[in-house]
């Protein structure tokens, strides 16, 4: 490839990545997949001194990415243990209640 060609995809890799963090930020998990895919086949047209350039910052992003979806994880976990406490008492107190009729 031309430098020229070769900074086009880099620019493409650095879109990609914008995008993934957007995804990640935004909760759009379904998306995140291709995105990945699509940045490692750009990944795979660089030469490998540009790639090694271009993995420094998807790594960054690739790490933001996973700190995301843990803390969407977290949420979501602490969601349903409140879901299930808020269960067993509202099981509770429709157990009480039908022993006092």
């Amino acid at each position: 490839m031309t430098d020229v060609a070769d900074d086009t995809v880099a620019e493409r890799i650095s879109a990609v990545n914008s995008s993934l963090e957007r995804a990640a930020r935004d909760a759009r998990w379904d998306a995140v997949a291709p995105l990945l895919s699509q940045r490692e086949h750009l990944l795979a047209s660089l030469p490998d001194a540009r790639r090694r350039e271009a993995l420094v910052d998807c790594h960054r992003v690739t790490r933001q990415v996973l700190q995301l979806a843990r803390e969407a994880r977290r949420a979501v976990s602490e969601q349903l243990c409140g879901l299930k406490k808020g269960r067993a008492a509202a099981d509770a107190y429709t157990a009480a209640r039908n022993e006092q009729i």
